[in-house]
């Protein structure tokens, strides 16, 4: 099941992408580009020790000269460039999420009336905020944090061998435990978030059925039992993210653990080789200074793991909207209504699912055009799911309802809105003026 949300999730991920693969494939040019200049300051402080400083003192001063300059230039491009990535990540993030924010709405209002019945409106509340806003964080700064570490970690740790290879060597030894924690923490970390997203659904639910019914609620002194539920709810869901966040925890005390004993095992060594003779002093400076930086991108890879665990999860649960089918599906090759407006009945039956009991047992009825029908029984008889097959927020589970001669599950939907209506016993107003409501059906009424 873990496989097939992954997959699902990451197809999801895929067609919002898609749509900017060309900005894309800028933002890691420049994130490059930007690594790059960065990488550039050590080296050129190495070479300045080794070579400008005693160049010099002799009274040649163009090898320190071209050192300091090129520090300057590439502090300037690192500057600009990350400034740039920046705002090209932030744009496509931004896009990337109107665009899921659209299919969540644009999907959910065509899904028929039976999800809606049986998938509380704070569940999806949930998916339009808060697991929005987990994508959003992951979007908005990890996209730089992964690149940035992903990218220094293969130059440095290239660089660190280039400069010399026993330090270099001994250095990358230390990735294999590093390796073993980081799969645990995903691995973790993960099942922590689906918990997380799942705990905090259940929150908003809770919050919106409780407001949604307040008279009930006062009328039934009901305040006590909402309370200890949702305590119960939000203390689940501060367990959930206490058990993410000592993951991390964890795991960025391990990383720092493993930096700082490579740090001290090569300071040693280096200082060693150093007065031997067999190292240059501003080599070991270079060696330092990139081993520092070298495992300061674990950190943010730790936050970015952290993040992505977290937005993978809420990608899975609004993926999961995203499939769910519409019940009553638009026709294939719809067929106009012709004039008319006879209603048929034929042989009708209607459960809600494969496993509830039947609602409505098989009947045929024949309503000729102009007539005024009353449907009359006790509650639960079935007199509202006769006009709800009718408005066709339902199929029946076996025969036709047809209007005008044609079977309802022929006709488009925008057509027979134009034609069926059916006014409820139960009342909503939506925000806006009384005359706004009014002219919900028809925006355009005097």
């Amino acid at each position: 099941m873990s496989v097939k949300l992954q997959v699902r999730s990451r197809r999801l991920l895929g067609s919002l992408a898609r749509p900017h693969l060309w900005s894309c494939v800028l933002a890691l040019v420049i994130v490059i580009a930007q690594n790059a200049a960065s990488m550039a300051g050590p080296l050129l402080i190495a070479i300045a020790i080794d070579d400008g400083i005693p160049n010099a003192l002799n009274g040649n001063t163009s090898t320190l000269a071209w050192c300091v300059g090129a520090y300057f230039v590439s502090a300037c491009a690192n500057s600009f460039l990350l400034a740039s990535f920046q705002r090209l990540s932030t744009r496509i993030g931004q896009d990337i999420l109107l665009d899921l924010r659209q299919r969540i709405f644009r999907h959910v209002q065509r899904l028929s009336l039976s999800f809606h019945e049986s998938y509380t409106s704070g569940k999806i509340i949930s998916r339009l905020t808060a697991d929005l806003d987990t994508i959003n964080e992951l979007l908005d700064d990890g996209l730089n944090k992964l690149l940035n570490a992903v990218l220094s970690l293969a130059g440095i740790g290239t660089l660190l061998l280039v400069l010399d290879l026993p330090l270099g060597l001994l250095v990358l030894a230390g990735f294999v435990p590093l390796v073993l924690i980081t799969r645990w923490f995903q691995a973790t970390s993960k099942r922590a978030y689906r918990f997380t997203r799942s705990a905090i659904a259940k929150v908003i639910v809770q919050f919106v059925e409780t407001m949604n019914g307040m008279r009930a609620v006062q009328a039934f002194r009901r305040e006590p039992r909402n309370q200890a539920i949702m305590d119960s709810l939000s203390g689940s869901y501060r367990d959930a993210n206490v058990k993410a966040y000592e993951a991390i925890a964890t795991y960025t005390a391990s990383v720092r653990a493993v930096g700082n004993l490579s740090l001290a095992v090569v300071l040693g060594i280096g200082a060693w080789r150093v007065t031997g003779g067999g190292l240059e002093l501003g080599v070991l400076t270079a060696f330092t200074l990139y081993l520092r930086r070298f495992y300061d991108p674990l950190d943010d890879l730790a936050m970015v793991t952290n993040s992505y665990s977290s937005a993978s999860a809420a990608l899975e649960k609004i993926s999961g909207v995203l499939e769910e089918a519409p019940s009553v599906p638009e026709p294939l090759e719809p067929k106009p209504l012709p004039p008319g407006g006879r209603i048929v009945f034929d042989h009708v039956e209607f459960h809600y699912g494969p496993d509830t009991p039947v609602v409505l047992p098989e009947f045929s009825l024949t309503i000729p055009a102009g007539q005024t029908v009353a449907l009359v029984g006790a509650t639960g008889a079935g007199k509202s799911t006769v006009a709800k097959l009718v408005a066709r927020f339902y199929d029946p589970s076996r025969g036709s309802v047809q209007l005008s001669g044609v079977d309802l599950r022929d006709v488009a939907d925008e057509d027979l809105r134009a034609h069926v209506v059916m006014v409820t016993q139960e009342n909503f107003l939506f925000a806006g003026s009384v005359a706004d409501n009014i002219a919900l059906g028809r925006p355009t009424a005097t």
